[in-house]
């Protein structure tokens, strides 16, 4: 999943990009199988868990501030807001946690706070650049 930040951030970059970006990246980064996988409950792969997950959130910050930007008042933050936390409370049945937490915080702030979210690349990437993608498991429905 990760190998698929820099084209997200192209998307993010476009008119009306932050939008659609902010909904693949929640949806990609819900799929519980795409960090490798949930085989079993060890700590080095709750750490990895943790590290994949600090990597996409750096990334929605960028992308959350360029929907305020470009979006303002108009977005519906609020309903974002609880979509993640609902999803947030599920993966922590699997170890992740925290889930998207720099993004809460700034999409609170109505995009001027965070913790000085990192470049959208340089947090979604690292070393050679390739990652794995695996399976597919759903987070609940948001309706």
């Amino acid at each position: 999943m990760l190998k698929f930040l820099p084209d997200i951030a192209r998307l993010s970059a476009l008119p009306s990009g932050p939008r659609y970006a902010f909904d693949l990246l929640l949806k990609l980064g819900g799929n519980l199988n795409s960090h490798g996988g949930l085989e079993n409950g060890h700590e080095d792969d709750l750490q990895e868990r943790r590290a994949f997950y600090s990597r996409l959130d750096g990334a929605m910050v960028d992308i959350v501030r360029g929907r305020f930007r470009e979006e303002g008042e108009s977005w519906g933050v609020q309903r974002e807001i609880k979509r993640i936390e609902k999803t947030g409370a599920y993966l922590r049945n699997w170890g992740v946690e925290p889930y998207f937490p720099r993004t809460l915080e700034v999409m609170r702030d109505g995009g001027s706070g965070g913790g000085g979210g990192s470049g959208m690349v340089s947090s979604g990437m690292g070393g050679d650049g390739r990652h794995a993608v695996e399976g597919a498991a759903s987070p609940p429905d948001y309706q």
